[in-house]
Parts: C-alpha cells; structure tokens; sequence
C-alpha cells in the first residue's frame, strides 16, 4: 500500500512530477525499517526540501491518508498483516477496515 507524489515548488510555482524506481524502493525501505512491533508503521509522509536542501518530514502514523486513488478495506488488511498493530494501536478509522468494527484507539 504506497501512493508517492513527488511535487518540486521553485519561485512559487508547483510542478508535479513522477518518482523514479529507486526513490519508491527508498521508501518502501523506509517504511519497512520504521516499523514498531505492535505499533505499525506509517501511513504516509510528506517531506520538504528547501532550495538549500533543508528537509522537513512529517510521518503520518494514526490519521487515515487522503489516496489520489480509491483504496479497498483488502488493501488495509494485506498491510495490517504486514506491520501488525496492536488492538490499542489500530486508529479508530482503520479498525472497520479490517473488519473489526468499531475497536480501536
């Protein structure tokens, strides 16, 4: 489960732009090397990089992720069993999801 988006802003002027292969294999390291046993991972993550090369990330742990694209609960489940959360972690937005209905943080 991974959506990149990859915009450049230079003199107030936005463009979007495609990630390569090896930044999304960057990420999904990333993701993956963050995990906390029973806690997850992140959801999502948006990073700022000034003209200086000054960075500001933002991980996404609890709040549900504004996809580009629709997402189906199956997808949720197939991450939820890849970086296990436990019940206490499970935000309250994802625990219908996985079909546990209401439970959750």
């Amino acid at each position: 489960m991974s959506e990149v988006q990859l915009f450049f802003d230079r003199n107030g002027t936005t463009k979007g732009a495609e990630p390569s292969d090896d930044t999304l294999d960057l990420i999904r390291e990333l993701r993956k090397l963050m995990y906390r046993l029973s806690y997850g991972t992140w959801f999502s993550l948006t990073m700022k990089i000034d003209d200086q090369g000054h960075a500001e990330t933002h991980y996404n742990y609890d709040e549900e992720s504004d996809w580009s694209f629709p997402l189906d609960d199956e997808s949720y489940v197939e991450d939820q069993q890849r970086f296990p959360r436990e019940p206490e972690h499970i935000p309250a937005w994802l625990a219908p999801k996985l079909g546990l209905g209401s439970h959750g943080s």
